[in-house]
């Protein structure tokens, strides 16, 4: 069962995800890795790795959080 506290915890997380706008950071992370890395052409590339690193961290994050 979801408590009140559970709740609010979650809102106060998503409210510092967006206050330090942390998918911006990934954005901007991209674009330098992808000038840096010559695939400046690539309109693709920062939503791939943007994907990839939520993907890899989260994903990791969420099995590991998961067990007792």
């Amino acid at each position: 069962m979801i408590g009140f506290g559970t709740i609010t915890n979650t809102a106060a997380i998503i409210a510092a995800g967006e206050w330090l706008d942390i998918e911006g950071a990934f954005v901007r992370l991209g674009e330098w890795l992808k000038r840096k890395t010559g695939n400046a052409r690539d309109a693709s590339f920062v939503h791939a790795f943007v994907t990839a690193t939520l993907t890899v961290c989260l994903g990791a994050m969420g099995i590991v959080g998961a067990l007792p």
